[in-house]
């Protein structure tokens, strides 16, 4: 309990705050199991009509519904551990299945080939890049920009690294900072072909990186 002045404020270990399930260790696994009930939740009714409508629409009832949770606030969840996010891709994989009347044990990797449906590491990395873009061409306020220090503007003469790497990675062993977005976005940012980050267009630039997405997680797969 913290008192300040005649005001009490209880100390809580979970509290939700614009649907986003914020805890106190920064681990997300309140929020991401609220998205595994709302995926699952999905699943179920797509289940029940994939019978009765052609599979584009089953992939418009997937975008309107389970991506927008997917994407929803993942900026910040979406670097949660590998074990806590595998959870959420088990039922990820499953929904993909049941939109494509696949076997439970069919190859997943063949599914997202085929649906053009990104995964959600890289759902997680397009909505990073997204940011990282609407900071780079000063598309948000200046408390984001803030947040970051061009390599340029470190040094004005040329090297290798300023010419892939526009920010400067902050230097930190704390775990839990290492998964922030000034941390994991540079790294995200800078794995962009650099003609990508360029586009001057903002819808572009989003249409260019997904397509490349896709391209890529065809080609590993």
């Amino acid at each position: 309990m913290l008192k300040l002045t005649t005001t009490c404020f209880q100390e809580l270990n979970v509290c939700k705050y614009l649907g986003v399930i914020i805890d106190d260790k920064s681990i997300w696994k309140a929020h991401i199991t609220l998205v595994k009930k709302q995926v699952s939740k999905v699943s179920g009714i797509i289940c029940k009509f994939r019978h009765y409508i052609p599979f584009r629409s089953v992939k418009t009832v997937y975008y309107s519904i389970v991506y927008s949770h997917l994407r929803y606030a993942i900026t910040s969840w979406g670097s949660s551990s590998f074990s806590t996010l595998n959870t959420l891709n088990i039922i990820h994989n499953k929904l993909l299945r049941i939109m494509t009347f696949s076997k439970f044990n069919s190859n997943v990797c063949i599914l997202y080939k085929y649906t053009q449906i990104l995964t959600i590491d890289r759902i997680f990395k397009l909505e990073i890049s997204k940011l990282m873009y609407k900071i780079k061409f000063r598309l948000v306020p200046k408390q984001f920009t803030e947040l970051f220090t061009k390599i340029e503007d470190i040094h004005s003469y040329h090297t290798r690294q300023r010419s892939s790497i526009e920010y400067a990675i902050p230097r930190t062993r704390l775990k839990i900072a290492q998964k922030s977005i000034t941390y994991t976005g540079i790294g995200i940012w800078s794995s962009i072909d650099p003609t990508i980050r360029s586009i001057p267009n903002y819808h572009l630039f989003v249409t260019k990186l997904k397509h490349k997405h896709q391209e890529e997680q065809s080609y590993y797969h």
